[in-house]
């Protein structure tokens, strides 16, 4: 920034003016100056940086045309006898012009300035990672003793806002207290007031022969385990068990690869596409495979392997022994 001071005939004018030096401001500069006098035009390059003085020399001729015709003619007039020169009618037209000028000028080059890109490595060396399901892990600069064990997940590419409310349900808390009210543990209590996200682990009816296709809104972040869920929004047309029409949303466990668009399947009676997020019975899956969710038998709501990078490779069923 430079503050520009008028001057004429060696005399100060009323009123001082920030401006920018920027290298497309700097003609419109030129060309306001040069209705004061060329003195102060020069004074004004020769501040400039050289990049900025050579754009601002070769843009000047062009748009003097435009700022004299807007100037006018200055007038000087002594102010009270003292001795101040003012400036008249045409020199107020010049000089609001040539404030415009670089005003609009100072704008466009701020909305044509792209946005900072964000880092793609951390302070200490590790690559963050732009997948919305394997979020990166960051530290915290060791600026103090609670800091240097800080470890927070990177949510930058997760869902923001609140979970679907109708898929979620109240956690009633102990507070480290028993049936009588006496406490029994001690250090326990408090933390950040939570609702339990319901899951849906069956994916498909125990009993359900047909295909329950749901495309992928939203990833979101569960306080109530370590793996991220996804929201799944169904299709009417999706039958349940009997009849029954399967629920609009539902919450699953967020394999890693999943993108927001994705249509999965879950099928308990037929062979579906080998793709993280489908769900379907273990004999209709080819050796090699990685799964997660298992279910020891049916309808027990997949209680293993349910931790982020928790996954089992399907074998081949062992020779039976002679």
């Amino acid at each position: 920034m430079l503050r520009l001071t008028r001057t004429l005939g060696g005399a100060a004018l009323a009123g001082q003016h920030t401006m920018r030096a920027s290298p497309s401001a700097a003609g419109a500069a030129a060309s306001s100056c040069a209705a004061t006098g060329v003195r102060t035009a020069r004074r004004w390059l020769a501040a400039m940086q050289p990049q900025q003085r050579a754009a601002g020399a070769a843009g000047a001729a062009g748009a003097a045309a435009a700022a004299g015709a807007a100037a006018g003619v200055w007038k000087s007039s002594l102010v009270g006898g003292s001795g101040v020169l003012g400036l008249g009618w045409g020199g107020l037209l010049a000089q609001r012009a040539g404030l415009r000028c670089l005003s609009s000028a100072a704008a466009a080059e701020t909305a044509e300035t792209p946005k900072k890109a964000r880092k793609a490595v951390t302070w200490y060396g590790a690559r963050i990672s732009t997948d919305p399901t394997a979020p990166s892990v960051i530290r915290r600069r060791p600026t103090t003793p609670s800091q240097r064990h800080t470890a927070i997940t990177d949510k930058t590419y997760l869902w923001r806002g609140p979970p679907v409310k109708s898929l979620t349900k109240g956690i009633k808390r102990s507070g480290a207290r028993n049936n009588q009210g006496l406490t029994t543990v001690w250090g326990k209590g408090g933390g950040n007031k939570r609702r339990y996200r319901l899951i849906d682990f069956q994916r498909a009816h125990p009993k359900s022969t047909g295909v329950v296709t749901g495309t992928v809104e939203r990833i979101e972040y569960d306080p109530n385990r370590t793996a991220l869920i996804a929201l799944l929004r169904h299709s009417q047309s999706d039958e349940g068990f009997e009849g029954e029409k399967h629920a609009a949303l539902s919450y699953i466990v967020c394999p890693r690869g999943l993108v927001v668009g994705n249509e999965l399947q879950a099928s308990r009676t037929q062979l579906l596409d080998v793709k993280p997020g489908n769900s379907m019975l273990l004999r209709h899956m080819p050796v090699g495979t990685l799964v997660h969710n298992i279910e020891l038998r049916p309808g027990q709501y997949a209680p293993n392997l349910r931790s982020p990078r928790r996954v089992r490779t399907l074998c081949a069923p062992a020779p039976p022994k002679p």
